[in-house]
């Protein structure tokens, strides 16, 4: 019984290792959802929808009449599915962002971020705004102002778009849970070399 006592020792060590690398990952998950609204790294990988089910009618997040440039760019991973609004007719800086389909917030991210549940299982994600008017909890109808276009987090002020389905289940939705945009009736799958549509707003029109 002496002899296997090294061998038992080891076993605790391993398994005491294990468990400090769990509460670190742990921590390590709690600070991306809180603060910047995304699972863990690689957790895409265990994915595997892409077209759920019936999605709100979500407008362009702008002004009824504005037209904005939609783009995206190599590394915004994934290229073809994050999207990156710039305003045609005027300054894209300071535009009111207004939500997308009415919902409720679900929390603030960083940088200058919102996530907005919209029930089924469906959020957007809004980021680099200043201004931000609204409060987690708060309800929102599709139109209203929730902040502002800024360059909170990057250096061109530009707004950042994203569509997200809930599909573990688990009461939010994260990076690896993004799909691709339907806005203004268009389904939007993105290329870094282009075309880059321009869409008119039909948000709060009338």
């Amino acid at each position: 019984m002496v002899a296997d006592r090294p061998r038992v020792g080891a076993w605790a060590g391993l398994l005491a290792a294990l468990v400090a690398l769990a509460v670190v990952v742990g921590a390590f998950a709690w600070v991306a959802d809180r603060w910047f609204g995304v699972g863990v790294p690689g957790s895409q990988w265990f994915s595997r929808v892409d077209e759920p089910g019936p999605r709100p009618a979500f407008k362009l997040p702008f002004t009824c009449g504005e037209r904005w440039r939609l783009s995206t760019y190599r590394g915004h991973n994934p290229d073809e599915k994050k999207l990156d609004m710039f305003r045609m007719d005027g300054p894209t800086e300071g535009a009111p962002v207004r939500a997308s389909a009415p919902g409720r917030v679900r929390q603030l991210v960083r940088p200058g971020g919102v996530k907005i549940d919209h029930g089924g299982r469906w959020y957007t994600l809004y980021l680099h705004m200043t201004d931000i008017s609204v409060r987690p909890g708060e309800e929102v109808v599709q139109g209203q102002v929730i902040g502002r276009v800024g360059a909170v987090g990057t250096h061109t002020a530009h707004l950042h778009y994203e569509q997200l389905f809930d599909q573990d289940g688990d009461g939010n939705a994260r990076t690896w849970e993004m799909v691709h945009s339907v806005l203004e009736g268009q389904r939007l799958n993105l290329s870094p070399d282009g075309p880059f549509p321009v869409l008119r707003s039909t948000n709060a029109c009338g």
